[in-house]
């Protein structure tokens, strides 16, 4: 990005475009969500977020070639993680 020369910085127009896109992207999944977070809280409106995007993303991911294994200790920390959220009964 320098070329060597720790005073000049050297950057491409695709790499100054998608910095400046990821920049507004980040603003806008911050602010955007705010109703929701004030009125259903934090962990939640987090949580269906991650796992909406996730859904999106899993066929791009599959793709890949990549395996994907479901094993107890997946499992396990499933089951886990949802405890931590689920009110005592």
């Amino acid at each position: 990005m320098t070329h060597g020369n720790p005073t000049s910085l050297s950057i491409s127009p695709a790499a100054l475009f998608w910095g400046i896109a990821s920049a507004f992207a980040a603003a806008f999944y911050t602010t955007y969500p705010s109703t929701l977070i004030a009125r259903y809280g934090t962990l939640p409106v987090v949580g269906w977020s991650m796992l909406i995007g996730g859904l999106i993303l899993l066929p791009f991911y599959a793709r890949q070639g990549t395996n994907f294994v479901v094993n107890g200790s997946l499992i396990l920390a499933f089951f886990y993680l949802v405890s931590l959220y689920v009110p005592d009964i």
